[in-house]
C-alpha cells in the first residue's frame, strides 16, 4: 500500500524550480520598480505644473516654477509659487504653492531643465492669468524637464508655447 507524502527527491525538485523561477523573475520586478517609480516622479513634476497654471488662472496672479535654490528656506529641485512682482524669482511675500525633490533615495534625478533663467540663474517657467506660459524674458515659455533614473531610462516633460504640458520620452 502507498502511504501519502511526498520523497526527498520531490521535495527537492520543487525548491530547485522555484529557484529558478526566483532568479528569473527577481530582476524583472526590479526593473518594473524602477519604471514605476520614475514615472511616478514624471506625473509628480506634471503635477507642479498643472497645479501653476491652474493657480495662476484661479486667483488671476502670476505663478511661477523654478527648479533648483531655496525657497522659503527649503532646498528643493522644483518650487511652485505665486510670483505678486512678476519677477520671476521667488521674495518672502510670495506664497510657496510646493516645494518638491526628486527622490534620490529611489535612485530618481533631474537631469535637466530647459527653460529660460531667471536673475539667480535658475531655470524657470511662469503661467500667466490666462493660462500662457512665460519665459523670464516674457517671450513664449516652452521648453522641458528630463528626469532619469540609475538604470539609465528617462522621460521628459514638455511644456508647450501654449503652456499645455504632456509626458514623452526623451
Amino acid at each position: 500500500m502507498f502511504e501519502a507524502g511526498l520523497t526527498l527527491l520531490e521535495l527537492l525538485m520543487v525548491v530547485a524550480i522555484m529557484s529558478v523561477v526566483g532568479a528569473v523573475s527577481v530582476p524583472a520586478i526590479k526593473d518594473q520598480l524602477t519604471a514605476y517609480q520614475l514615472r511616478g516622479t514624471g506625473r509628480e513634476i506634471y503635477g507642479a505644473f498643472q497645479l501653476a497654471r491652474l493657480e495662476a488662472v484661479r486667483r488671476g496672479l502670476r505663478c511661477t516654477l523654478s527648479f533648483g535654490g531655496v525657497v522659503d528656506g527649503k532646498e528643493a529641485d522644483c518650487h511652485v509659487y505665486v510670483d505678486l512682482n512678476r519677477n520671476s524669482v521667488w521674495d518672502p511675500d510670495e506664497e510657496v504653492l510646493r516645494s518638491m525633490s526628486c527622490p534620490t533615495a529611489r535612485g530618481v534625478s533631474f537631469a535637466e531643465a530647459n527653460f529660460g533663467q531667471n536673475s539667480m540663474g535658475q531655470p524657470t517657467l511662469s503661467y500667466t492669468p490666462r493660462g500662457l506660459s512665460v519665459s523670464p524674458s516674457g517671450g513664449f515659455g516652452a521648453g522641458s524637464v528630463v528626469v532619469s533614473n540609475d538604470r539609465g531610462h528617462s522621460l521628459r516633460i514638455i511644456v508647450n508655447a501654449t503652456g499645455r504640458v504632456r509626458i514623452g520620452s526623451p
